[in-house]
C-alpha cells in the first residue's frame, strides 16, 4: 500500500529546558529517496457508426366522384447536431523531489550557580520501524554527549546545541498521467413525414396506402481497455533526536502501537531503565534502591521515613512542603516548619513527592504492597 506525505518545512525547538524531566525529543525525519508505484488508468476512444431504422405508416384520402390511385412520397428534413463523447489524452505532470539537510542552531537555557554538578545526557537520534507486523524502536544513532552545571541560587544563560532539519524542493520530476476530455462531434440527423398525392377518375372512393421509408442517425461508441503508468512517491524515514541517560538506551514502543506507517508520533516517549536498573517513580535506580526526592538510595532518611512503591515521603497526618515532613498546616520557612509566616511572606506548595508518585503505575503500587 502506497501513502500520498504532507509537505514538511523547517522546525525550530522553542522554550527548551534541559533540566527538566522531559527527554526533548523533536522530529528528524527525512525523506527516502524517489520510488515509483504501478498506477492503472482507463484509455477510451469512441467511434460513430450510422444506424438505419425501417419505417412504414398508412395514409388514406377520400376521392370524390373519381377514382383516383394514391401515390406516397416523403419529406425529409437533414439536420447536423452536436454530439459530446469522451476520450483520453495523455498529460505531462511533475513531481517535486524533496532533500532535507540538518541544521545546528545555538539556543540559550537558564542555569543556576554555585553548588554545582556535573550532569551528561546522551542527545541520540531514534528511529521506529516496522518488524514482524510490530512497531519497535530500532536503535540509537548519532549519539553526542551533552553536559552542563546543575546549580542552584545564581542564575546565569548557557548556549546549548540543538538540531533542525529543513526540507526543500530540489527539483522536478516529469511523468505521463491520463486525462479524460469531454469533445463535441458535429452529427448528422435526417427525420421524414411521409405524404400522399393523388392520381384520380371520376369516382368517389377512399384509398388507403402503407408508405415505407429508412430513418438514419449516427450514436457514439466507446472502445475503453486498462492502461499502466508509473508514478513517483517518497517515503517517509522516522526518526527522533532525544536526551537519553546513555548511548544504549531503549525506548518505551509501546507509543507506537496504534500509528499507522504514514503517521508520526509527536507526544511524550518514555526512556525505559537498562538492566540490571528499574524504574522507581519515573527514576532508574538500582534494584531495591529507593527514590528520595529524586535521587536513589539504600533505605529512605528519617526526614521522608514512608517508602511507597519504593518513594520517599512523609507519614500521615504529616504532608510534604517543599521536600519537608510538616504538619498539615504548617509552611516550610527556609527548612524550618511554621505555624505563621515571617518576613518571607510567600507560600508557595511545592512536593517532589507527590511529583513522584504521579509517575507509578498500579503495578508499582501492587508490588509496593
Amino acid at each position: 500500500m502506497y501513502f500520498n506525505k504532507p509537505e514538511r518545512s523547517s522546525r525550530a525547538v522553542d522554550g527548551f529546558d534541559p533540566h527538566s524531566k522531559d527527554m526533548h525529543c523533536n522530529d528528524v525525519s527525512t525523506y527516502d529517496s524517489v520510488d515509483w508505484k504501478p498506477k492503472e488508468c482507463e484509455k477510451c476512444t469512441a467511434t460513430f457508426p450510422k444506424k438505419s431504422v425501417e419505417k412504414s405508416g398508412e395514409v388514406c384520402i377520400d376521392v370524390p366522384s373519381v377514382k383516383c390511385d394514391v401515390i406516397g412520397y416523403t419529406e425529409c428534413d437533414m439536420k447536423m447536431v452536436p454530439t459530446e463523447y469522451s476520450v483520453t489524452e495523455m498529460t505531462e505532470n511533475s513531481y517535486d523531489v524533496k532533500e532535507c539537510e540538518q541544521i545546528e542552531t545555538i539556543i540559550m537555557h537558564i542555569k543556576k550557580i554555585p553548588e554545582c554538578k556535573d550532569v551528561t545526557k546522551h542527545h541520540c537520534v531514534t528511529k521506529w520501524e516496522i518488524l514482524n507486523g510490530e512497531k519497535v524502536w530500532s536503535g540509537n544513532d548519532d549519539c553526542k554527549e551533552v553536559t552542563w552545571k546543575e546549580c542552584k541560587l545564581v542564575e546565569m544563560e548557557v548556549p546549548f546545541p540543538v538540531t533542525e532539519i529543513v526540507c526543500k524542493d530540489t527539483k522536478k520530476l516529469p511523468w505521463m498521467d491520463c486525462k479524460q476530455t469531454i469533445k463535441e462531434q458535429i452529427t448528422m440527423n435526417m427525420t421524414c413525414t411521409p405524404k400522399a398525392a393523388l392520381n384520380c377518375t371520376h369516382v368517389t372512393t377512399k384509398n388507403c396506402t402503407t408508405v415505407k421509408w429508412t430513418e438514419s442517425y449516427q450514436e457514439v461508441e466507446s472502445n475503453c481497455n486498462t492502461i499502466k503508468v508509473s508514478e513517483p512517491y517518497q517515503e517517509v524515514s522516522h526518526k527522533k533526536k532525544c536526551l537519553l541517560s546513555n548511548p544504549d538506551a531503549d525506548l518505551d514502543t509501546e507509543v507506537l502501537q496504534d500509528l499507522n506507517p504514514n503517521e508520526k508520533y509527536d507526544g511524550p516517549i518514555r526512556e525505559l531503565c537498562g538492566l540490571p536498573k528499574v524504574d522507581v517513580g519515573g527514576l532508574c535506580c538500582q534494584k531495591d534502591e529507593v527514590n528520595d526526592n529524586g535521587v536513589c538510595r539504600d533505605t529512605c532518611p528519617s526526614a521522608r521515613p514512608d517508602n511507597i512503591a519504593g518513594v520517599c515521603g512523609c507519614g500521615l497526618p504529616r504532608v510534604d512542603v517543599g521536600g519537608l515532613c510538616c504538619q498539615k498546616g504548617e509552611v516550610n520557612d527556609n527548612g524550618v516548619c511554621q505555624t505563621g509566616r515571617t518576613g518571607r511572606t510567600d507560600a508557595v506548595t511545592a512536593s517532589p513527592f507527590l511529583n513522584a508518585v504521579k509517575h507509578l503505575t498500579q503495578d508499582d503500587f501492587e508490588k509496593a504492597k
